[in-house]
């Protein structure tokens, strides 16, 4: 993957943390994750690799663990790599 493909993915991960984050700020009862937008729309743009796209999901995996008011968090390490992969294969 090239450094500018590595920008891009940063900067949309990023971006989705941050709204991810001002998203919990705001009381209501559903919470949006719009980490799972950025990084299909990452994997769309850069059309990186099958592991490139499993190092994308983990990352998210890690924001969306971070950022969550979840029951267990972590469970999120395993369902954003999965995600990534179904963006990737569809």
């Amino acid at each position: 993957m090239k450094s500018q493909d590595i920008a891009i993915v940063g900067i949309l991960l990023a971006v989705g943390a941050i709204v991810r984050y001002l998203s919990l700020v705001i009381p209501g009862p559903i919470v949006s994750n719009l980490v799972i937008a950025f990084y299909c729309l990452a994997i769309i743009l850069v059309m990186p690799i099958f592991t490139e796209v499993i190092g994308i999901g983990i990352v998210a995996g890690i924001v969306c663990a971070l950022l969550s008011h979840s029951i267990f968090p972590p469970a999120n390490l395993i369902s954003e790599p999965v995600g990534a992969v179904a963006c990737l294969v569809t």
